[in-house]
C-alpha cells in the first residue's frame, strides 16, 4: 500500500463509490471500491494513471463530520431516491494541533440501502492509502 499525504484537491471524488466508513475523532477511514479519478497533479498520477480501483480515505483529528445521504428507491440507475437523511459528530478540536481543513467528496456509499452521499469533514489531516 502507499500512502500520500495531502494533495485532496488532486483528486475527484464524483464517480467514487464507497464501501465501508468508520467514523472516529482521531481517524475516520472511507473505503473507496470504485471510480476514484487521480488528476495529473497528484504524486500518484505517475504510478497509477487517472484512475484508482480501490484506496482508503483517512482523515486524521476530525473535529466535524456531516453526512447527507439519499437513499435510492430502485436501481442506480434510476435516480429516484426516498427520505434524506443525515448524520453528525462532532468533537472539540485539539488546541495544540493546527486548525483543521474542510474537505467534501460525494458518490454512491453501498450500505443498506445504497445511497448518494454528500460529506463534509473537517480535520486535521487527510493522507490516500492506495492499494497495490
Amino acid at each position: 500500500m502507499k500512502i500520500f499525504a495531502n494533495h485532496f484537491d488532486d483528486l475527484d471524488f464524483m464517480d467514487c463509490t464507497y464501501a465501508g466508513i468508520t467514523v472516529g475523532r482521531d481517524l475516520t477511514r472511507i473505503e473507496v471500491v470504485g471510480g476514484l479519478l487521480i488528476e495529473p497533479g497528484h504524486p500518484a498520477f505517475a504510478s497509477k494513471g487517472a484512475n484508482a480501483a480501490s484506496a482508503v480515505l483517512v482523515f486524521r483529528g476530525v473535529s466535524r463530520w456531516h453526512k447527507v445521504s439519499h437513499p435510492y428507491l430502485k436501481t442506480l440507475n434510476e435516480a429516484e431516491f426516498g427520505d434524506q437523511v443525515t448524520e453528525v459528530f462532532e468533537w472539540p478540536p485539539n488546541p495544540a494541533a493546527p486548525a483543521g481543513q474542510q474537505y467534501s467528496i460525494e458518490g454512491i456509499h453501498n450500505g443498506k440501502p445504497a445511497s448518494w452521499v454528500d460529506i463534509d469533514i473537517t480535520a486535521e489531516g487527510f493522507e490516500l492509502h492506495l492499494h497495490e
